[in-house]
């Protein structure tokens, strides 16, 4: 564990603050006044993935809210877990004959466990952050996501990927249901300039 330090950061009024720890995962959904008032979607998922944390899983509780059906078994759970590995370490989910030149990769996935109760709720973007290089490629379920233009677009509905090299985040628009996704990260073993 680090030692202890002291972070001085500027918070204006219109600014709020959070620190996460690393390896943190941190689901958002949608704003609501109320239970029920809109249905439950994952609309970004922040991942914040670290060498001293290369693997962590976060399972997201999932029920209608409003009704007292979980006490029965209406429930379920959406697993959210990343893996960081070199590219030719096994598991790494990336072929071994097309890893040279590549360096670390960053498994994630989302799963519901919905053998009780359907919990597959829609999924939007998964963030990355602390990405300090962009990345050589991104896929889904194995399959290339093509680079968006900007942030906007990928949060508005585009499945592809776009890296924000000033705010070292990488969004990645899945725009389905949270079963089964499987999305691999490949950066360069050496870091590549910034465009």
């Amino acid at each position: 564990m680090a030692p202890a330090r002291c972070v001085i950061a500027d918070s204006p009024l219109e600014r709020i603050l959070l620190f996460y720890r690393e390896g943190a995962i941190v689901p958002y959904g949608r704003e609501m006044n109320h239970v029920g008032e809109v249905p439950q979607v994952l609309e970004v998922v922040d991942v914040y993935p670290s060498p001293a944390v290369p693997e962590r899983t976060y399972s997201l509780y999932v029920d209608d809210g409003e009704t007292a059906n979980y006490m029965s078994g209406a429930f379920g759970f959406v697993d959210i877990a990343y893996r960081l590995t070199g590219a030719e370490e096994p598991g790494a989910g990336y072929p071994v004959e097309a890893a040279a030149g590549r360096g670390s990769v960053a498994n994630i996935t989302v799963d519901a466990r919905d053998e009780h109760y359907p919990c597959a709720l829609p999924l939007g973007v998964v963030r990355v952050w602390g990405c300090e290089t962009r990345p050589l490629e991104v896929l889904a379920g194995g399959k290339v996501l093509p680079e968006a233009a900007n942030a906007s677009d990928v949060l508005g509905g585009q499945r592809g990927y776009f890296m924000d090299a000033k705010m070292h985040q990488l969004y990645v628009g899945v725009h389905g249901p949270a079963k089964d996704v499987r999305l691999t990260v490949v950066w360069p073993t050496a870091p590549q300039a910034e465009a």
